[in-house]
């Protein structure tokens, strides 16, 4: 089955880390009514591109930490949490 990218939905996006040549965001994604899925992505700032995140400093990962929590609220996915 190929990707339709009409099907893919965004619930949730924050930005975690804004450096000066990147940004990092979580999402949180639901593709096709399927399960909530957490997206991660580093999104350099000079053109169009991202790369693989890679290792974090310890600063990106308490934005990282941060943006879930929010992106989890936001999208409301609290209360569909599975135990």
């Amino acid at each position: 089955m190929a990707f339709d990218e009409s099907k893919d939905k965004t619930l949730a996006s924050v930005v975690a880390f804004e450096g000066e040549d990147s940004k990092i965001t979580v999402s949180i994604r639901q593709y096709n009514g399927g399960e909530e899925k957490v997206q991660i992505s580093r999104d350099l700032l000079k053109g169009d591109k991202f790369e693989k995140l890679g290792r974090l400093t310890f600063e990106e990962m308490d934005g990282v930490l941060r943006a879930f929590n929010a992106a989890y609220a936001q999208a409301g996915c609290e209360t569909r949490r599975k135990r």
